[in-house]
């Protein structure tokens, strides 16, 4: 004889069901907040095309005009959340 009950682990199916809404609310909320981050980073920089005039341009800031090392950048500060 099986058992039927209206419990999923230590909730009821119905509070279940309200928790995995919840839950994927909040996922999709953080989805729209990953595009729309993306979305304004690439405003202020935008992509460029490969092998192009800006991409040798790029590679310059990146690695110093005339030498291969990197250019030494400072570690931003770590926000105090």
């Amino acid at each position: 004889m099986t058992i039927m009950t209206d419990r999923i682990g230590n909730v009821t199916r119905q509070r279940y069901e309200q928790l995995v809404t919840q839950a994927k609310d909040l996922i999709a909320q953080v989805a729209h907040a990953q595009f729309s981050l993306g979305d304004m980073a690439s405003e202020i920089e935008p992509m460029r095309a490969v092998d192009s005039d800006d991409e040798q341009l790029l590679r310059g800031r990146i690695y110093g005009h005339d030498t291969d090392e990197p250019a030494r950048v400072p570690a931003a500060p770590t926000p105090n959340w």
